[in-house]
């Protein structure tokens, strides 16, 4: 992407660009753990507010470990590792 690049170390044009990139990534990944959410909520309805709390907390290493347990868990709770660990 020789442009892009060229664009991103533009002195004027740059910062503008690296701004709404990362305001984009940053409305990708809400929008991401939104759907998360919804697949979680459909698998175990209901979800409390300390639950929502955890899962809103997650990094994206954490979310990957969460959704490759979801369909061996039967329940939420089930889904985070032991606290302390």
């Amino acid at each position: 992407m020789p442009i892009l690049n060229d664009i991103l170390d533009h002195q004027v044009l740059g910062p503008v660009f690296r701004q709404g990139l990362e305001e984009g990534r940053k409305e990708e990944r809400e929008k991401m753990r939104d759907q998360l959410m919804r697949v979680i909520e459909d698998r175990f309805s209901d979800l409390s507010v300390p639950v929502r709390a955890r899962l809103a907390e997650l990094s994206r290493e954490e979310w990957t470990a969460v959704l490759r347990r979801l369909p061996d868990v039967s329940r939420v709770e089930d889904l985070f590792p032991p606290q302390g660990h």
